[in-house]
């Protein structure tokens, strides 16, 4: 087992070395951030997706286990979050603004390289499938939570139009009917497939530098604080409760202590939901995630 020191070493500061790259690499090049996100999430991504969902005979009773432990996770921490928030007696903005930050995980950018590198290509692959899933929630259930259930919701259709969530129908029904690909297309798919971990961390990095890092108020800490602390606890004891073990299970928690996923500013921005403070949440979650992440694998390797 890995000491703390050798988790960091090993896991953790090779995936924000990388991010590091991106950030240095654009404040030099400035490159245009919005075509490599659209070439990491239209081709490399699902890709990648398609290939975890094709690699091996999947267990449909384990795919629902995890899946349902996704849709008990947003809920309960709707619930928590809103309660959080109106302790704190933020303004309304903000309080949608801190439970979006607390719903919906970063799981691309920094989910699919932590569970490769901590756990191997099985854990990869169920954290594709993770994610396949938590975009779809993100997009369709994040402008409902940001606009108070009154904004304008384009999303839900708008979702159907990202090519992971036809990669996850796809796939699943290719593998669980049993058909396969020819070998070639299926190396096709796999050297696309091997970009879209550096393409997902080099466009966070170059994210966080063109956003900024400004000074975060106490809110932006507790907001961060709540995020990275509750979200892995409430992950392992629904997934414990709901059958999730082993691998499964820590693939699961790791997720929930992901910080917040990057769109959840640019939806906030769209939905009017303090847009500033959310953006400086998801910074100083992501930065903070760089211990947090190193202290929950230790956890896991129970």
């Amino acid at each position: 087992m890995l000491d703390l020191f050798g988790i960091i070493l090993n896991v953790v500061l090779p995936t924000f070395l990388v991010i590091g790259t991106g950030a240095v690499l654009q404040r030099a090049f400035r490159f245009n951030l919005a075509e490599l996100n659209r070439l990491a999430l239209y081709g490399a991504v699902p890709a990648l997706v398609f290939k975890s969902l094709m690699r091996e005979e999947l267990n449909p009773e384990a795919l629902l286990r995890l899946i349902g432990s996704q849709l008990c996770f947003y809920p309960i921490m709707f619930l928590l979050a809103l309660a959080f928030s109106g302790l704190l007696k933020a303004k309304n903005e903000h309080k949608r603004g801190m439970i979006a930050t607390a719903m919906f995980p970063n799981s691309a950018n920094i989910m699919l390289p932590v569970t490769l590198f901590a756990f191997g290509e099985a854990a990869r692959d169920l954290a594709a499938i993770m994610f396949s899933f938590s975009s779809l929630m993100l997009f369709s259930l994040g402008p409902i939570v940001l606009s108070g259930g009154k904004g304008k919701l384009r999303s839900p259709l708008g979702v159907l139009k990202m090519p992971v969530i036809w990669a996850v129908i796809l796939g699943l029904t290719l593998n669980l009917n049993h058909i396969s690909l020819p070998q070639n297309l299926m190396r096709s798919i796999g050297i696309l497939a091997d970009a879209a971990i550096p393409l997902v961390l080099l466009a966070l990095g170059m994210q966080m530098y063109q956003t900024g890092f400004s000074r975060p108020r106490a809110l932006n800490i507790l907001s961060a604080a709540f995020k990275l602390l509750i979200g892995p606890i409430l992950c392992f004891g629904i997934g414990y409760l709901l059958g999730l073990r082993a691998l499964e299970l820590k693939v699961f928690t790791l997720w929930g202590a992901m910080p917040p996923a990057i769109n959840t500013f640019m939806l906030a921005l769209e939905f009017e939901a303090g847009a500033e403070e959310v953006g400086k949440t998801v910074m100083l979650a992501t930065a903070s995630a760089f211990f947090t992440i190193a202290l929950v694998l230790r956890f896991l390797q129970f």
